[in-house]
């Protein structure tokens, strides 16, 4: 698809806009998090364990945040150490362990939740519920090319110019 060069700033500009509204929208959550004494990584571990009702892995964790389980080993070190998380040993794999939350961090995790909520109805409070409607689907649709792109033929095409 050719794009006029006025298009072309348009398109650039509205990638700007996007991935500076993510930055910002991040920045703040992460303070808002940190009045909790959270990072949004712990945050988001300690909602994965709440959802895996006690049956939380460490590979299950993991894959839910997309990360590599070197990558959350620390962070889970660090909430069982903070009191919030609780693990015993898998009952099916000697290498492994389940994890929980401990009441602190069943306390801890019920009062960021209310506070994410209230984050994200400030965040939209500006849009009626049609724009936000448009913009979920526009952002899925997105995502969706996102994910299907080749970027092998996109620097094929860059090498040809």
């Amino acid at each position: 698809m050719s794009t006029s060069r006025s298009s072309q700033g348009l398109r650039t500009r509205c990638w700007f806009a996007v991935v500076q509204a993510y930055q910002a929208c991040e920045r703040q959550y992460a303070r808002l998090l940190a009045r909790l004494d959270l990072t949004i990584p712990q945050y988001d571990a300690l909602s994965v364990i709440h959802e895996a009702e006690g049956e939380a892995t460490p590979a299950l964790i993991a894959e839910r945040l997309m990360v590599t389980r070197g990558n959350v080993t620390p962070l889970l070190r660090r909430l069982v150490e903070r009191g919030w998380v609780r693990e015993r040993p898998h009952p099916g794999d000697r290498r492994s362990f389940l994890l929980s939350l401990s009441p602190a961090g069943g306390r801890l995790l019920k009062r960021a939740r209310l506070a994410s909520s209230a984050f994200i109805a400030e965040q939209l409070a500006p849009f009626g519920d049609a724009e936000v409607a448009q913009t979920v689907q526009q952002m899925q649709t997105m995502r969706a090319h996102l994910e299907a792109m080749d970027v092998e033929h996109i620097l094929g095409r860059t090498r040809r110019a």
